[in-house]
């Protein structure tokens, strides 16, 4: 399995920090958009996977909200989630798909973003470093909180998503003086059908909400919805539809703190 690793600087990472694909982003405000019937399937509840249970691995501990491991810097109650369902496993037809988390108040001096295949040796499949202290727009090393996402880079050189692989992938916070901060989830990449893609073809970004909502695909459709609202942050439709989308997978702590 191919093992890849960056780590940026803080230069390179305000140049990341925009709806450029395949890096990590956060809301920036622009562009407009009307989302008339946004997010009109969302169920109430996002279903759980019968078939997957994530495994408990001795000396391996973490769940979708972050625990900490020496001299924890978050500073609010929140905690650092990944936005997976309550099973923990999302779905993608996507073979290099985006993931997110929530981000607290924090005073870590880097974020990092792994994923890993099942297997517990040479698993790692992906690795990037982003520096978050001592930013162009802050006086102090406090970073805010917010949603951030990170697409996976096609152009990286490691292979696409295994169809019905399962896959560990984390963000971790790590803080002044060693101390680390994760959370992880998982994710497996399905086959997109005929049907799917002709229903794609030709969609409009509020569209593939729907579309990608109505066929099981939470990071597609958390991906789309994510695009959506840092295109449009001020629109209360995109606002109120990524919320709800949220409290279908049972994700109130981050829908509290947006």
């Amino acid at each position: 399995m191919t093992r890849t690793r960056s780590l940026l600087n803080l230069a390179l990472l305000a140049l990341m920090l925009s709806s450029t694909p395949a890096v990590l982003t956060k809301f920036p405000a622009q562009a407009q958009f009307q989302a008339a019937s946004l997010g009109q399937n969302i169920p109430s509840e996002w279903g759980i996977d019968a078939n997957f249970t994530p495994p408990q691995e001795q000396g391996r501990p973490g769940g979708r909200e972050g625990g900490a491991t020496r001299s924890p810097c978050v500073l609010e109650p929140t905690p650092l989630t990944v936005l997976v369902p309550e099973s923990s496993l999302g779905k993608t037809a996507e073979p290099y798909p985006t993931f997110l988390a929530y981000i607290p108040k924090n005073q870590a001096e880097r974020l990092k973003f792994t994923l890993e295949t099942e297997e517990l040796t040479e698993n790692t499949v992906y690795e990037a470093e982003f520096a978050l202290t001592q930013q162009p727009d802050s006086t102090d090393s406090i970073t805010k909180p917010g949603l951030v996402s990170f697409a996976l880079p096609a152009q990286a050189g490691f292979p696409p998503l295994e169809i019905g692989q399962n896959y560990r992938w984390s963000f971790t916070l790590i803080c002044p003086g060693g101390g680390t901060i994760f959370a992880r989830g998982w994710v497996q990449r399905v086959e997109k059908d005929p049907d799917l893609e002709q229903a794609l073809k030709g969609s409009s970004l509020s569209d593939r909400v729907d579309i990608y909502i109505r066929n099981g695909l939470w990071n597609d459709a958390l991906a789309a919805l994510d695009e959506l609202h840092r295109s449009q942050p001020s629109d209360s439709s995109i606002t109120d539809a990524l919320k709800r989308l949220l409290q279908a997978a049972k994700l109130d702590k981050v829908v509290d703190a947006l």
